[in-house]
């Protein structure tokens, strides 16, 4: 997937999306007042696509992502605009886990 960036697909700089990825998890207040949540996990993506829910951008680590339903929405997401950023895994590794 590293090299399936076309043209007309978005990436984007990582560490303002992560710090606002953070923001969404921890204040409730935020969340509502901008009408969006982090989506974390493979099961909870796939049913938050299959619901419909609009996808503000799309953090991935191509290490961890390896279910083949996953890919394909985010190959799909990505040739649709959504804004995308391939992360490493201590970027997404939460605080204070080894």
């Amino acid at each position: 997937m590293a090299d399936e960036q076309r043209p007309g697909q978005r990436p984007f700089a990582i560490a303002p999306t992560l710090a606002q990825a953070a923001r969404l998890q921890r204040d409730r207040r935020y969340r509502d007042a901008h009408d969006q949540f982090f989506v974390e996990g493979v099961r909870n993506f796939v049913a938050a696509v299959d619901s419909g829910c609009t996808m503000v951008a799309l953090l991935y680590s191509e290490r961890l992502l390896t279910s083949p339903v996953a890919r394909k929405l985010v190959r799909r997401l990505k040739r649709a605009g959504v804004p995308f950023a391939h992360v490493s895994l201590l970027a997404i590794q939460p605080a204070g886990s080894c």
